[in-house]
């Protein structure tokens, strides 16, 4: 079984450089709020893009439904 790491804001910077790290022996979801920049990170094996703004308690609950 593979682990889950879960990178907030990881669909751009060193959140990216990350999931991008990671994606090799992790299953990893990178969550952020920009689809166009979680599509392109969702392009990684192993990497699933999360769209939730996490500054909001219903982002926060919509994340969790995903995990």
């Amino acid at each position: 079984m593979k682990n889950k790491v879960l990178i907030l804001g990881g669909t751009s910077g060193i959140g990216l450089e990350t999931a991008k790290r990671f994606s090799n022996e992790s299953e990893v979801f990178a969550v952020g709020r920009n689809e166009e920049k979680g599509i392109k990170a969702s392009g990684f094996k192993n990497v699933n893009f999360v769209k939730a703004d996490i500054s909001t308690k219903e982002g926060r609950e919509e994340l969790l439904k995903v995990l």
